[in-house]
């Protein structure tokens, strides 16, 4: 019986048959070395395109057609065997030192690891706002300990997952994973090393639903959390305004966003009004999987 990999990459393949076989090259290159596995989880009966570029040590895993990321992203959990195990998404291009650093963090002691999400140069106007809106507080974060990193570029020890499979029954929602360790004394953090970039991603209409699908369950898990109902609702006509005006600070800080963020406007406000309704729709139905992404 040969030992199991160091290190599982999962690939939640979601509306990503165009740039898959770029993120495939790059885990591929990062891999170097490292005894790896890569599980892609689609959705459907048919491998995503690009599959022929995973190698040899590539697994599929199939997920049903509806399956949200955080249900693909469990799916691959559940499948994969490496002592450390690595998110992310179809849409990524990972850094050629990605897999040696996300494993070293975690073998040192950090129970979860991340690093930098970059936005491409050259990408549309819809590409650029689903970047701000999802990971403008992952831009430039500091190295060393974290409160929270981003489920689309991250590795955690299997372990952990393993104590805390209860939290992804219906889905990996990182926020609520990423509490469990925290009480338990466990560490996150952050490495330069581990950087990811994103450039063309969703369609308009596909990020569009995504928003509001995840706002609403993090209304819920706010509920669950004792928030009132009538706080979350209440508030949602003023969260677009707040979000954008924190993407912005953010943008102002790291060189080179500032007119990328302007220039998204057009699709950003109507991702966060999406958030913002899927929040106060979730906290008056007080139904949904735990935490967001």
């Amino acid at each position: 019986m040969s030992d199991p990999p160091e290190l599982s990459v999962v690939i939640a393949c979601d509306h990503s048959g165009h740039t898959l076989p770029r993120t495939l090259r790059s885990v591929a290159e990062s891999l170097t070395g490292v005894a790896g596995e890569v599980l892609l989880v689609y959705r459907g009966d048919e491998p995503p395109h690009g599959h022929t570029v995973a190698g040899e040590n590539a697994r599929y895993v199939t997920a049903p057609a509806d399956a949200s990321v955080p249900v693909l992203w469990a799916r691959g959990i559940k499948a994969a065997t490496g002592e450390v195990v690595a998110l992310t998404t179809g849409h990524f291009e990972v850094s050629r030192t990605w897999a040696r650093a996300l494993l070293s963090e975690v073998r040192t002691g950090a129970v979860g690891a991340s690093g930098p999400i970059r936005l491409e140069a050259h990408t549309d106007v819809v590409s650029r706002a689903v970047y701000f809106t999802r990971y403008s507080s992952f831009m430039n974060p500091p190295e060393g300990p974290a409160h929270e990193i981003p489920g689309d570029n991250a590795a955690y020890a299997r372990s952990a997952l393993v104590r805390h499979a209860s939290t992804f029954a219906r889905g990996f929602w990182e926020v609520e994973f990423h509490r469990r360790i925290r009480a338990e004394g466990g560490s996150l953090t952050f490495t330069n090393d581990a950087s990811a970039q994103i450039g063309l991603s969703y369609r308009f209409g596909p990020f569009f639903r995504q928003r509001f699908h995840h706002g609403r369950h993090y209304g819920a898990y706010r509920v669950r959390h004792r928030t009132p109902r009538w706080r979350v609702a209440g508030v949602a006509p003023l969260v677009p305004l707040v979000l954008v005006a924190r993407i912005f600070l953010r943008a102002v800080r790291v060189p080179g966003t500032r007119i990328a963020a302007l220039s998204a406007l057009p699709a950003l406000i109507p991702f966060t009004i999406a958030w913002a309704a899927g929040e106060a729709i979730g906290a008056l139905a007080g139904t949904g999987e735990p935490g967001f992404a």
